[in-house]
């Protein structure tokens, strides 16, 4: 129930966002495989509940801004359905100008 973003995010450049967001935890079809059309559906609502909606879930990660990787970080900690996220200085890597765009 706890989840902590830390100052430098921990995310793949070359994976999308979804991934990014459900990396050790995709949903699974009945045989055991990753269930990529609900992974990007999952991953667009919990965008969407954090007003992201903005973000691509098929985007790669490489090709957002340090402001939208950040999104991503707590995407997949909302993901997780956690009652607690601990953000270690969540704007500290930001410019002005990103935290700005944050809001």
């Amino acid at each position: 129930g706890v989840t902590a973003i830390h100052q430098e995010t921990v995310l793949f450049d070359d994976l999308s966002v979804a991934e990014n967001i459900f990396l050790g935890h995709a949903p699974r079809t009945r045989f055991g495989t990753i269930d990529w059309r609900m992974m990007r559906k999952n991953a667009r609502e919990v965008l969407d509940t954090m007003h992201a909606g903005h973000i691509d879930a098929d985007a790669r990660l490489r090709d957002l801004g340090i402001a939208n990787k950040h999104l991503v970080a707590v995407a997949r900690a909302m993901s997780i359905d956690s009652r607690i996220v601990i953000m270690d200085e969540p704007t500290a890597a930001l410019s002005m100008k990103e935290i700005e765009e944050l809001f």
